[in-house]
């Protein structure tokens, strides 16, 4: 199963989760790059995935998940 992920910008900060037709759920670290996020992040998305979401999508800007070119 695809897991979708997505970087946001929520109260003027960018921030990664997982995305759900019903919103967002959001990872507990912090990942300043998309790089990090793929070598650090796994475990987080995956409990973020069997969450429900607490973002809505009309609460957040989404970002290019691209941190550097």
């Amino acid at each position: 199963m695809a897991t979708n992920l997505v970087r946001y910008e929520l109260d003027g900060a960018p921030h990664w989760g997982v995305a759900s037709a019903s919103g967002i759920a959001p990872l507990d670290g912090a990942y300043p790059t998309t790089a990090a996020l793929i070598e650090r992040g796994e475990a987080d998305w995956r409990r973020a995935s069997a969450r429900a979401p607490s973002v809505s999508f009309e609460s957040a800007q989404i970002l290019s998940p691209v941190t550097t070119p």
